[in-house]
């Protein structure tokens, strides 16, 4: 969805938009704090919570209910802005979001703070997962990069830790593509999604946890400073290369947030 033009008569907080979500969906607080430390971010947890669209909302009735916005009282701005949330898929919500909290704003070209982009390699755990095919296997997983700086143990110290000790940073889509061939292209991904569907654990409104004990060698690329998520990057895609079977250790954060450009830093010498 183009959101290009919208105007928003009024900036809507991040903690006004949970109150108005947690209100409409009843969801406890604790259950959207743990979707928080699961996603890395509260604007991803709030997208995520709502669950799958429940329809479709063109870019004329955004446009027309963001005109009409200052004739709303506060009920009705938060009834219109939860059913047009609901309409949206996941990457919308986001954005629009932003757009309402003011985050949306491009910086012109030439900005000596544009942030530099970054390609890397990891390893990293496998948190959690969110089902997305209907009638097929298709799956987002969360993985995760470890918080101990600490280069003392092997795998086989960390998969007796918690999931609480990595933060979830680093997303991929796999499964069948409906073609007959996997999201990831990789020759394990049909016995990952086996792995996976027998590996569920507790739900999270569409997040379900997963046995944490799996190790992967990701690909990561446009990875740039954030301050907006938790492990303090994002990156633009991630690609599965190699699935450990064992004997291998888990990236701290540290190893990747020391690598990024920072905002700062762009057009200074010396």
């Amino acid at each position: 969805m183009n959101f290009d033009g919208l105007v928003v008569a009024e900036k809507v907080s991040l903690p006004r938009l949970k109150s108005w979500i947690l209100a409409a969906t009843g969801l406890p607080l604790w259950l959207l704090t743990e979707s928080q430390r699961f996603a890395g971010s509260l604007n991803e947890a709030l997208a995520l919570v709502l669950g799958p669209p429940e329809g479709k909302i063109a870019e004329k009735e955004l446009a027309e209910g963001l005109e009409r916005w200052r004739e709303w009282d506060e009920l009705q701005k938060q009834a219109w802005t939860i059913q047009v949330l609901l309409l949206m898929e996941v990457p919308d919500r986001r954005s629009f979001m932003a757009l309402l909290n003011g985050r949306t704003a491009t910086k012109p070209v030439g900005s000596s703070d544009t942030v530099e982009r970054i390609s890397l390699q990891v390893d990293a755990i496998l948190l959690y997962v969110r089902p997305l095919g209907r009638g097929i296997a298709q799956y987002e997983l969360t993985f995760g990069l470890r918080v101990d700086d600490s280069a003392d143990g092997g795998l086989e110290e960390e998969k007796s830790l918690s999931d609480s000790q990595y933060i979830g940073c680093l997303k991929a889509m796999v499964g069948e593509d409906g073609a007959g061939s996997g999201l990831q292209g990789v020759p394990w991904e049909g016995e990952l999604t086996q792995w996976i569907s027998g590996n569920l654990g507790e739900r999270i409104g569409p997040i379900r946890g997963v046995r944490v004990s799996e190790v992967f060698s990701l690909h990561c690329k446009g990875v740039e400073f954030s301050k907006r998520h938790k492990a303090g990057f994002k990156a633009a895609s991630v690609r599965m290369l190699v699935w450990h079977s064992e004997g291998a250790s888990v990236t701290p954060l540290s190893a990747v947030r020391d690598l990024l450009p920072k905002p700062q830093d762009s057009g200074q010498s010396g």
